[in-house]
């Protein structure tokens, strides 16, 4: 059903709808349906960027971080690009269901401070996933906590100039 709504779509919001049902429903078709959209996006800002949301909104984490790192190595990606980043970078941080698996953390407490390297803006998008951590569920608290203090670290380490976004750790941290 889903590959028929998308092979006959009118337009690019009917594609995009398609492939979001299957992630949605976690059905096997959705890694073939996102990387067929990938082609209809090339060349295409404004769809190249909600492509990139799109691969970031998957909840299988399984899938989701294959499907990222897909993405970046996409030669049309520049993590530069504000709009690049924050379409992806900013999914993904907002994608609960995958965030908090061990991948998730890990692959958060890795990226955030490469974006920050980059582009400071972005990287404080991403920290609104883990600042208001207290409130979080009790389950959640403690890898939220040193989810931050390694972030702060790294942050510290590698982007010393990013000043607002280390404030807003410290802020988060206190």
């Amino acid at each position: 059903l889903l590959r028929r709504e998308f092979d006959g779509a009118a337009c690019v919001e009917a594609l995009f709808s398609a492939v979001q049902a299957a992630q949605d429903a976690g059905i096997a078709i959705r890694t073939a349906l996102l990387g067929e959209l990938r082609g209809r996006c090339a060349g295409q800002p404004g769809a190249f960027a909600a492509y990139l949301a799109l691969v970031g909104a998957d909840p299988a984490a399984d899938t989701l971080f294959p499907a990222v790192e897909a993405a970046q190595r996409d030669a049309g990606f520049r993590p530069e690009h504000p709009g690049h980043a924050r379409s992806l970078y900013a999914a993904v941080s907002r994608n609960a269901e995958a965030l908090w698996t061990a991948r998730g953390r890990a692959w958060f407490v890795e990226t955030l401070p490469r974006m920050a390297e980059v582009n400071e803006n972005v990287a404080i998008v991403m920290l609104g996933a883990i600042q208001d951590w207290r409130r979080l569920p009790d389950d959640l608290r403690p890898f939220a906590e040193e989810m931050l203090s390694n972030v702060a670290r790294q942050v510290a380490a590698r982007a010393p100039g990013a000043v607002s976004l280390l404030a807003r750790i410290e802020k988060a941290r206190a």
